[in-house]
């Protein structure tokens, strides 16, 4: 990375705010900014880079995260596969009605009825083979939200914020969770994706546990100054 920034000037410059307000976002929104180790000096470091990097996904459209847009897209996918869900079951009880009204005896049965329940059948199957794509595509919606929870715990914890990575952890293992359950589910999904799905959803698994295992633990409590120190031996007073 090359035309590092080194003061908040610079910073708010690159991103068009005030001093203060880049430093209200590294204490309370994780702005990617660096200190050297081991230093009780006030020098910062940033890059564009990472600056550009959690622009995208923090203030991506006027107030509306990364995070936020996806949930929005799950919700929408959600409405149309129950509204196809819908169309089908009353496709299916057309289809059945159809065929009951079909004659009994041997002989020729009505066209019209025959073609009718054809009919009936071809939409139905289309309309589950759409309801399964509005699946998948949920569920790759689910995935990319997960991902992109992953990356806000990664960048809490880098930056101190143990309490809120924490808990997006937990929102995002909720999330994987909920989709192992979708796949486990007969014919939920299209057969030729299941196994793409299943695929990404074991990587985000295996990444949820490396951040657990890398997450840094509860911070010990600073001693009082006097707590280890000897203390001093009382002389008897002089009669």
């Amino acid at each position: 990375m090359a035309n590092a920034l080194t003061s908040w000037k610079e910073i708010g410059q690159y991103l068009g705010k005030g001093v203060r307000t880049v430093q209200r976002w590294e204490r309370d929104a994780a702005l990617p900014v660096r200190r050297p180790a081991n230093s009780s000096t006030h020098a910062i470091l940033a890059f564009p880079e990472e600056l550009d990097t959690w622009t995208r996904t923090r203030m991506k459209g006027p107030g509306t995260s990364l995070v936020e847009t996806l949930s929005k897209e799950v919700t929408a996918f959600r409405e149309e596969a129950t509204e196809l869900r819908r169309r089908l079951e009353r496709l299916e009880n057309a289809a059945v009605s159809a065929v009951e009204r079909l004659p009994e005896f041997s002989g020729e049965p009505d066209v019209r009825l025959l073609r009718s329940a054809r009919e009936n059948v071809w939409q139905t199957r289309r309309l589950r083979h759409e309801s399964r794509q509005t699946r998948v595509q949920a569920i790759r919606s689910r995935l990319s939200l997960a991902a992109a929870i992953c990356d806000c715990a990664e960048t809490r914890f880098r930056w101190g914020h143990t309490a809120t990575g924490e808990r997006a952890i937990q929102r995002a293992g909720i999330t994987a969770q909920v989709i192992r359950q979708s796949l486990d589910i007969p014919g939920y999904v299209l057969d030729d994706e299941l196994e793409e799905l299943r695929r990404t959803l074991r990587q985000l698994e295996t990444r949820l546990r490396k951040i657990g295992e890398a997450r840094p633990g509860p911070r010990k409590m600073p001693q009082p100054s006097h707590v280890g120190r000897r203390q001093p031996k009382k002389l008897p007073l002089s009669s």
